[in-house]
């Protein structure tokens, strides 16, 4: 592969629109609906279908609907995010999707699909939609004016192929970063036991502590903790008038955080080194580990289990959402494992351990990825230049 200028001579310039046809869905009746499959009905694709099959649904197979097959693409019309590029699907699809297809033989579809995933495409469509707050979905307009420059369609298939080959890696290290995840989770069920002895209550393991300051003048970092055990995550607060409180809480590397408002859903994290001195609300009680009783990283791990937080569920009662709120008495009288000290330094090396793997695949995947946009984007304006033969010198 060989860099040459842009416009290659043997490539058309012309527009999305020229090229591609969009269709729409259409939106069935929601008494139609069933949720198994039954004889005479076709599955309808929602776009949160191409994510997970939990939420299979199904309506009367009939002649009004619009359908696609596993090799066609498919655009989320609305978001957050908008213009999401789907693939690998077959059924009928309601108005929330389109269906995007060469308008004539001069495209290719799997060229196509490349096409419509580029970034560039995205963030305009993405700025577009912002300015609407996401009510107008995809503006379509601005899509069919999108520029695509087009190549013969034997250097298309082998663009598309070579693309093909990124995704391939990218679906292997995502498999190998699932397979990871259980391979840990089930590591973490074996070693650390929450049957028998050797438990205590959390309140012998680590104390409250409060670090007030004042709301500070001009922009600061606040902390925030991600539900289902994911750690914290930091924002930083242009306008400090904008929050309700005079007074925020310091925290400092080490700590446990927990999220009163989501502890049922797992909101919960050890504050590592690089959120060390970020502030949080009074809706973020702290407590500091007592590091003679517990090692603050096999804490982190038996807090992030599916038993501690099913104990979370249970000292925060309410209905649902934001009416569930933690009860810090309790939730201090909860019992965790508490093997010796030296067993719990052995149990935490091992599990941090393998969270390194699943970390370093993760940020493999991503360093492809960044590299793929790249080149996406070298080949399919022309700056770079395949055939189906040789690369082009």
């Amino acid at each position: 592969m060989s860099e040459e200028k842009k416009n290659p001579s043997n490539w058309n310039f012309d527009t999305i629109g020229d090229h591609i046809r969009f269709e729409g869905g259409t939106q069935p009746p929601r008494s139609t609906f069933v949720f198994a499959e039954k004889p005479g009905y076709i599955r309808l694709v929602q776009t949160r279908d191409f994510k997970t099959d939990q939420f299979k649904t199904y309506i009367p197979e009939t002649e009004r609907h619009k359908t696609f097959q596993e090799h066609d693409v498919m655009i989320g019309r609305y978001g957050p995010p908008v213009f999401q590029i789907y693939r690998g699907k077959s059924g009928a699809y309601n108005v929330a999707l389109i269906k995007a297809s060469p308008r004539n033989k001069k495209l290719d579809q799997d060229f196509m699909y490349y096409t419509l995933k580029q970034d560039r495409l995205f963030q305009l469509i993405d700025t577009l939609s912002r300015r609407s707050s996401g009510q107008t979905g995809v503006d379509m307009d601005a899509l069919k004016g999108f520029p695509l420059p087009l190549p013969p369609l034997p250097e298309q298939r082998k663009i598309a192929e070579i693309l093909q080959t990124w995704d391939e890696a990218f679906e292997k290290l995502r498999r190998q970063v699932e397979l990871r995840e259980k391979q840990y989770r089930g590591l973490r069920n074996r070693l650390i036991e929450w049957t028998g002895e050797g438990s205590t209550t959390l309140k012998e393991m680590i104390q409250p502590v409060q670090r007030p300051v004042p709301r500070p003048s001009s922009s600061y970092t606040a902390l925030s903790i991600r539900s289902h055990g994911k750690g914290t995550f930091a924002r930083v607060i242009e306008d400090p008038d904008s929050v309700a409180m005079d007074t925020l809480f310091e925290v400092r590397a080490g700590d446990i955080i927990v999220n009163i408002t989501f502890a049922w859903e797992g909101a919960i994290a050890l504050v590592p080194p690089e959120h060390n001195g970020h502030l949080v609300s009074h809706r973020f009680p702290t407590f500091v580990p007592q590091t003679r009783k517990v090692n603050d990283r096999f804490l982190r791990h038996a807090l992030r289990t599916s038993r501690f937080t099913h104990l979370l569920g249970l000292v925060s009662p309410g209905g649902a959402g934001r009416n569930r709120v933690l009860n810090k008495r309790d939730f201090l009288n909860l019992e965790v494992p508490c093997p010796p000290l030296e067993h719990q330094e052995a149990i935490a090396a091992t599990l941090d351990a393998a969270e390194l793997q699943i970390q370093q695949t993760v940020e493999l995947r991503a360093a492809l990825q960044r590299q793929k946009r790249g080149l996406m984007q070298k080949l399919l304006t022309g700056e770079w230049r395949v055939n189906s033969e040789k690369v082009l010198a």
